[in-house]
């Protein structure tokens, strides 16, 4: 995996989209709000500035690296060539399905979702896609940068390939 999409410009959706970018993946960063996308660039900026002030051979990229490798957008069709999508939008499931029932058109068909939420059924949310396997729960703690554990829900319809996917992915971030 190489471009991961992230879904939601607020305090989570930031500190997942700076985490990937500081680890050199390409990340595409959606949000609905022009004024949520300005303000995640400059709050992952400083994010990233504050991580690497006093730190030699950083494993972290520069703060504009960081930058660099994050694409931030209101477009949703974005998304369409991202390898792993994040979403990180209100814990509200209408919302939610919403843009499930979006992105599964958009995305390919080998491509993962994940719902980063504490009370939201991801086998609810997978029902709205044609992908039920494919999905699965990812709930980072805040701050994303902070904090190492990462909850990992598996759906009814999870797959073995899902999951074995996202903790790869989790593992390469220094998540676990």
């Amino acid at each position: 995996m190489k471009k991961i999409g992230v879904i939601g410009a607020g305090t989570m959706g930031r500190g997942v989209a700076e985490l990937f970018a500081s680890y050199n993946y390409l990340v595409i960063l959606v949000d609905c709000s022009e004024k949520a996308v300005e303000d995640a660039r400059k709050d992952i900026y400083n994010i990233s500035r504050f991580k690497n002030i006093g730190v030699k051979n950083s494993q972290f990229c520069s703060p504009e690296q960081v930058l660099a490798n994050i694409t931030f957008t209101t477009n949703l069709n974005s998304l369409f060539d991202a390898d792993f999508v994040v979403e990180n939008t209100y814990e509200n499931f209408e919302v939610k399905k919403k843009i499930y029932e979006e992105i599964d058109t958009i995305c390919r068909s080998d491509v993962m979702f994940a719902v980063n939420t504490s009370c939201i059924s991801i086998t609810k949310l997978a029902s709205v896609t044609n992908r039920p396997a494919q999905i699965l729960g990812m709930h980072f703690m805040n701050p994303v940068s902070k904090i190492d554990a990462v909850e990992v829900i598996k759906g009814f319809y999870t797959s073995e390939n899902t999951l074995s996917n996202a903790l790869d992915l989790l593992k390469a971030v220094g998540k676990e």
